[in-house]
């Protein structure tokens, strides 16, 4: 009722006579309650467009606090984009109105795109998830695996071993570096992640070739087989570690290919949040213009 006072005061002003006091005064327009709470809505989504990329985005890269968060602002922005169609109580939609109604329709068509992208999303909320606990747990290994080939190296260099030799485990060295960074390609939900992971399976690979031709010798890559006392008990460790590393190889494999689907999910949530963005901003000045 108060809202109702206002606005008839501020068109009875506007009717008054107009005066030499009051001849260059602005033309005051009355924003309806219907219009003040689309307003409302549209200003909520063109923030929220912006929190559910960011927190997508987060999500694919293993920030589990995330997924609660990217269900809520989901949620919250579907409600808006529902009541803005609709109508909530005796406040009417705008699903059909003119000057509205078209703008409203494109930015339900960009939701449309980042629901489905988010929901893929939270879909895979534990293959995600496990993906990253494998890489981490991959990760923390690679120090000790790289301090135990160290010894291993200076074990093989004390007995006398040629210089091809000592380059091969040197080069062991060098092969977890790399696989190191591969991990930090595949963390960041890059384009170029599944090259990376193919990669790091492919150097995980060759790294326990070179450790087995250690233990038996392999002439085929020109290995030779570790004979000493303190060689062996170095080997034994690293192998010991890397047996470890290949089981949490196996838990990032097994859950890749739904992070790849979200992966591929967040791009339509990224290129649908900007369209939103652009729309409701539209929708807000639609509304404003409608109050003038």
């Amino acid at each position: 009722m108060r809202h109702i006072a206002i606005c008839m005061l501020v068109t009875l002003v506007a009717s008054m006579p107009v005066t030499a006091a009051n001849a260059d005064s602005p033309s005051v327009g009355c924003i309806s309650e219907r219009e003040s709470w689309g307003r409302d809505r549209a200003a909520d989504i063109q923030v929220k467009s912006l929190q559910i990329a960011m927190l997508a985005k987060d999500a694919i890269q293993g920030d589990e606090v995330a997924y609660s968060r990217l269900q809520k602002v989901r949620d919250d922005i579907d409600a808006d984009i529902r009541d803005l169609q609709d109508g909530k109580g005796s406040i009417q939609g705008f699903r059909a109105s003119t000057g509205i109604g078209p703008v409203l329709q494109s930015l339900s068509g960009a939701w449309s795109k980042v629901a489905s992208g988010s929901d893929v999303i939270l879909r895979d909320q534990e293959s995600t998830l496990t993906v990253f606990r494998g890489i981490d747990r991959f990760d923390n290994g690679l120090l000790p695996l790289k301090l135990k080939l160290d010894e291993v190296a200076r074990a093989m260099n004390d007995s006398g071993a040629g210089s091809a030799q000592l380059l091969l485990a040197m080069r062991q060295i060098n092969l977890a570096d790399s696989m190191a960074l591969d991990l930090i390609v595949l963390r960041s939900g890059a384009p170029s992640g599944q090259a990376a992971s193919n990669s790091l399976f492919r150097k995980a690979s060759m790294f326990s070739v070179v450790l087995k031709g250690f233990r038996d010798g392999d002439a085929s890559i020109g290995v030779r087989k570790l004979t000493t006392v303190s060689e062996k008990v170095a080997l034994d460790q690293v192998i010991r570690l890397d047996a470890e590393e290949q089981d949490s190889l196996a838990t990032i494999r097994k859950s890749l290919g739904p992070l790849s689907e979200s992966q591929e999910a967040f791009k339509a949530v990224a290129d649908g949040s900007a369209q939103m963005l652009g729309d409701a901003n539209r929708m807000y000045i639609a509304l404003h213009s409608q109050s003038r």
